[in-house]
């Protein structure tokens, strides 16, 4: 017996399926901060850094909260498929991060990540540290809440 998964399940994915349910998740989650917070979507362009190497099903959605100082949110579904999430300017997260038979991530704990995801940039609790050109050098960047929707 050996402990943790075999060496061949390293790398092999016999279940990308499983995943498929973010795809509807994610679409809702974007349509409900839509429909609580001040922003505005914009479908379509790429992800922006490592995340734009992914294939992609459809554009990424983008939604910029009125306030400037409230960091976007970019949400893309992979053809893997699952979805990739880009905060503020440079962080960036696979959902689910391998898929593979090893790491045998549950679908409901990546959505669970998702929505935490999602939880901490709206509510201002996500910041960012950001290189700068020159060694050593960056900047770090407390991002503001997203500003409600006034009511109807």
């Amino acid at each position: 017996m050996t402990d943790g998964p075999m060496p061949d399940h390293y790398g092999r994915v016999t279940n990308p399926e499983r995943f498929r349910p973010l795809h509807a998740i994610a679409l809702a989650r974007i349509a409900a901060l839509e429909a609580a917070y001040d922003v505005v979507r914009e479908d379509g362009g790429t992800m922006p850094g490592p995340l734009g190497r992914v294939l992609l099903e459809r554009p990424p959605i983008v939604l910029r909260p009125a306030d400037a100082l409230a960091a976007p949110l970019t949400i893309g579904l992979s053809a893997f498929p699952g979805g990739l999430v880009q905060a503020g300017r440079a962080t960036g997260q696979a959902l689910p991060a391998c898929g593979c038979d090893a790491c045998d991530d549950d679908p409901d704990r990546v959505a669970e990540t998702l929505d935490r995801l999602i939880e901490v940039v709206v509510s201002g609790g996500f910041g960012e540290t950001i290189p700068l050109a020159g060694a050593g050098s960056h900047a770090t960047r407390a991002w503001r809440a997203w500003p409600r929707r006034a009511a109807s």
